[in-house]
């Protein structure tokens, strides 16, 4: 595992975004540590068992939001078994909280199971933010608010009291959507621009390989072809024994030597660096790829010479920050060393 300053803006703010909510998720213990101190609940192994099973919950959470953040960001398949085994784990874990805090499910909020059931329901719609849409997610807030304010005018038969009960959770799970689906989107955009600023990258080599392949085919591409033509064309003539073979090789020979000075001409054309203009043409490609750049100094304060040679030493490095090395800042100084030379 890489430490923080080697890592990329991306990973970064992967890191940061994911230890934020797997921290909230992994609180599901303490908060039941928390409620059965204060809670009704006396009995010993009752207390223990429901400490384990909050804890046996935050871990199918847990893994269930990284599984889901995998999906999000398409790095997996959708994890059906993860799924099954957290809401099974949530379903039994319901199930304890109503067998083993005293009175069970009475209607309204001031019932310790009612409270275990929305904190229980909360940590579990937090698990399931990457893998449902937004409007999923508010959905099942909703409807799961509204069973609970049911429930309560059913057995109270109070609307007030159940009208209350209903907007106290869908708050609480609302609340949380706010908190993690943000989150859980931001993830997704940063690594979106990372691939589109590595994908702008890779363009720009292939635009510049394919602008030399454009200026070598239309330099030198038509008189392969008349090579060609001429050489089927002497030969044809030789077979007859015509005296014009000679001719056309010659003409071979001549137009193969345009050839040969128009490849020449693009090739130390090609070689003949600016150290302007590839200091230049470095920081738009670094820059596509999200490295910040930084030059110091003038390239014209330079010899000649010296600016083909650091020339040549910019478009070599080039390709090399753009592929395996991808730093996170790139910084060129064109002036006198300590020694005073240039």
């Amino acid at each position: 595992m890489r430490r923080w300053p080697g890592r990329s803006g991306p990973e970064g703010v992967d890191l940061y975004t994911r230890g934020s909510l797997y921290l909230l998720s992994g609180s599901e213990p303490l908060v039941a540590l928390y409620l059965l101190r204060e809670g009704p609940v006396t009995n010993g192994a009752a207390v223990a068992t429901l400490a384990v099973t909050a804890l046996v919950h935050a871990v199918a959470c847990l893994a269930l939001l990284r599984a889901g953040l995998a999906v999000y960001l398409g790095r997996r398949a959708f994890p059906r078994a993860v799924v099954l085994v957290a809401v099974g784990v949530s379903v039994l874990a319901g199930a304890g909280v109503l067998l083993l805090v005293p009175g069970g499910y009475r209607p309204g909020l001031e019932a310790p199971a009612v409270l275990g059931l929305h904190i229980l329901l909360a940590y579990t719609l937090a698990a399931f933010t990457p893998l449902l849409t937004l409007w999923s997610l508010v959905a099942v807030a909703l409807v799961a608010a509204a069973a609970f304010g049911l429930s309560d005018l059913l057995q109270a038969g109070d609307g007030r009291l159940a009208f209350e009960s209903a907007v106290s959770a869908a708050f609480l799970w609302l609340v949380l959507l706010v908190v993690y689906r943000p989150s859980v989107w931001l993830v997704g955009v940063v690594w979106q621009l990372d691939d589109a600023q590595r994908t702008r990258a890779r363009l720009a080599v292939a635009e510049e390989r394919l602008r030399f392949a454009r200026d070598l085919h239309d330099a030198v591409g038509g008189k392969l072809s008349a090579i060609a033509v001429k050489s089927e064309l002497a030969a044809e003539f030789a077979r007859r024994g015509k005296d014009t073979a000679a001719e056309q090789a010659l003409e071979v020979r001549t137009i193969a030597n345009e050839a040969l000075a128009d490849v020449r001409e693009v090739v130390r054309g090609y070689r003949q660096v600016d150290l302007d203009a590839e200091i230049a043409g470095s920081r738009a490609l670094l820059r596509a790829a999200g490295v910040q750049c930084r030059t110091i100094g003038e390239a014209t304060e330079l010899a000649p010479d010296v600016q083909a040679a650091l020339g040549w030493v910019v478009r070599r490095a080039r390709p090399t920050c753009c592929g395996t090395a991808m730093p996170r800042t790139a910084r060129s100084r064109c002036g006198p060393d300590r020694s005073g030379s240039r």
